[in-house]
């Protein structure tokens, strides 16, 4: 397999796969099978599949059983934790079989940050709902341990305001 100009990869008989759907099969299902089986579905190398996998963030292999149970195991929790910040929530979805939704509300109780946006703990949002009325964001800033811009952000992207409502 060999990586093509145009976005494409040749596969061992010579056929031109496109890069996108190559990297959305092994994302589906690098966890699930091994890396043998799913070049022998592409029909490439090992190899090709293993450096995919890499560009695609992958670090560790941990495979997950089809039919995974609702609840997350210390596998996926781990997988999570390491691949975060390479891979982020869609990609990771993908490969554990779960929503977008659910991985990221995963990472917010398991207190993880994306990129610059940092993840609120529920007792960090309890805390904060519970005294946003009567502190400062510096207060509460100190209160939580987190910088008052960062409180004040969170605070209006859950919908509260220190603004009177007009009357």
């Amino acid at each position: 397999m060999e990586n093509i100009p145009s976005g494409g990869i040749v596969s061992e008989n010579g056929e031109l796969l496109n890069i996108k759907s190559v990297n959305v099969f092994i994302l589906s299902n690098y966890l699930r099978y091994t890396t043998e089986e799913i070049a022998r579905q592409l029909g490439v190398s090992y190899q090709a599949v293993a450096r995919r996998a890499k560009a695609l963030g992958f670090q560790n292999k941990i495979r997950i059983p089809a039919g995974t149970v609702k609840k997350y195991s210390d596998q996926e929790e781990d997988f999570i934790k390491e691949n975060m910040a390479s891979m982020g929530y869609p990609s990771i979805a993908v490969v554990l079989g779960r929503t977008r939704e659910s991985v990221k509300m995963k990472a917010k109780r398991m207190g993880l940050s994306v990129g610059k946006k940092i993840l609120w703990s529920d007792e960090e949002d309890r805390i904060l709902r519970e005294n946003f009325h009567q502190k400062t964001y510096q207060e509460l800033g100190s209160l939580i341990g987190k910088d008052s811009e960062a409180v004040r952000k969170y605070a209006r992207s859950v919908g509260l305001s220190k603004r009177k409502p007009k009357t």
